[in-house]
C-alpha cells in the first residue's frame, strides 16, 4: 500500500498469507454517514488481515513491476511495460497475469509473435482464463491465422459467455 506491494508477513508465527488491505476500511461508504473518515490514523495502513504494520511484509517486487508496467501501458509507453512485465516475469515466471499483460503490450506494438508466445504461456499457466486466450486470439488473427483465431474466441465465449469483446 502507499508506493510498494507487499507481500507475505515477515513476523514470526503470522500466517496471514500477504498484505491485504480492504478499502472499506479507509474510505467511508453511502450510508455510513455516522462513520468518521479515519484520515489521522496511524493504523489504517495496517493489514487488514493480521493487523501488522506494512513493512513487517516483504515488498513483492514481481507485483511492483507488474503494477509499473501498467502504468506505462496506461499511458501508452508500450517499450517500458514491457520492459516492467520481462523484470516481473523474471522474478516470477508462473505469474500468468505477467505474461498476459506482456503480450497485450506486445500488441499495441503489433509484434505479433512475441504477444502468440507471451499469451500462449499465459493460457499455458491458467487455461480457463478468457482474457489471456483472448489476447491469444488476436495475435493469431493478426498472423492470419484465422482457424485459431477463431477455436481461441470460441473458447473465450465458453468460459466468459457474456462478454462483448470475444
Amino acid at each position: 500500500m502507499f508506493g510498494v506491494c507487499r507481500g507475505r508477513c515477515l513476523v514470526a508465527g503470522c500466517d496471514c498469507g500477504a498484505y491485504l488491505k480492504r478499502t472499506k476500511e479507509y474510505t467511508v461508504q453511502p450510508g455510513e454517514e455516522g462513520r468518521l473518515h479515519p484520515h489521522n490514523d496511524p493504523g489504517i495502513i495496517n493489514c487488514s488481515r493480521c493487523g501488522h504494520k506494512p513493512e513487517d511484509h516483504a515488498v513483492d517486487t514481481a507485483m511492483n513491476e507488474k503494477e509499473r508496467g501498467n502504468d506505462c501501458f496506461e499511458i501508452e509507453r508500450f517499450d517500458e511495460a514491457i520492459a516492467c512485465y520481462s523484470r516481473g516475469i523474471q522474478q516470477k515466471p508462473h505469474d500468468e497475469a505477467l505474461w498476459s499483460n506482456r503480450a497485450a503490450a506486445y500488441l499495441c506494438k503489433k509484434m505479433y509473435e512475441q504477444a502468440l508466445s507471451d499469451a500462449s504461456r499465459a493460457v499455458a499457466i491458467r487455461p480457463e482464463w478468457a482474457k489471456a486466450r483472448a489476447r491469444k486470439a488476436c495475435a493469431h488473427f493478426h498472423l492470419k491465422d484465422f482457424e485459431s483465431a477463431v477455436r481461441e474466441y470460441g473458447v473465450c465465449l465458453k468460459l466468459d459467455p457474456g462478454n462483448k469483446e470475444h
